[in-house]
């Protein structure tokens, strides 16, 4: 798989949202229990920030990493109710994990990177690109499970 600059541009919502939440992990590190509010709402910024990418790069169906990722219409309005939807659950999550004494910065952190993850299985072309991605033993030999026959195991001894 050759390196392209337009796979990366095509997944700047996603970039966006993963620099700005280890930003976010690494100031929270620095801030006192009484401070916590400024997680909080860098957070929400960090979901407004990706919500205005994804909406100024809607355009025309386009492929990325050899077809593993789509950037479409579909896509990007499923990434504007994630992300609006995650917005809402901070703003109505405060009060309730301050009154539980539970008003800690891992809470936006684990919610940042879930919707990431959430972003990035709205774009996968297919269950089986999301599985294979990791495995480079099925990249490199283009094994799917329909192309595998008993013949093709190695026999036990």
């Amino acid at each position: 798989m050759n390196f392209n600059l337009h796979d990366l541009v095509l997944l700047a919502p996603e970039d966006f949202l993963l620099g700005v939440t280890c930003v976010i992990l690494f100031i929270d590190l620095f801030l006192k229990q009484s401070q916590r509010a400024v997680t909080h709402w860098l957070a929400i910024a960090a979901l407004l920030g990706a919500l205005a990418i994804v909406l100024c790069t809607a355009g025309p169906a386009e492929t990325a990493f050899n077809g593993a990722y789509i950037h479409d219409t579909v896509a990007a309005v499923l990434k504007v109710f994630i992300l609006g939807i995650v917005a809402v659950v901070f703003v109505f999550a405060r009060r309730y994990l301050e009154d539980r004494k539970l008003f800690i910065g891992e809470f936006y952190t684990l919610m940042l990177f879930s919707t990431l993850g959430m972003m990035l299985l709205v774009s996968a072309t297919s269950a089986w690109c999301i599985w294979a991605w990791n495995c480079s033993r099925c990249r490199a030999t283009h094994w799917s499970p329909s192309t595998a026959t008993r013949a093709s195991r190695p026999r036990r001894r």
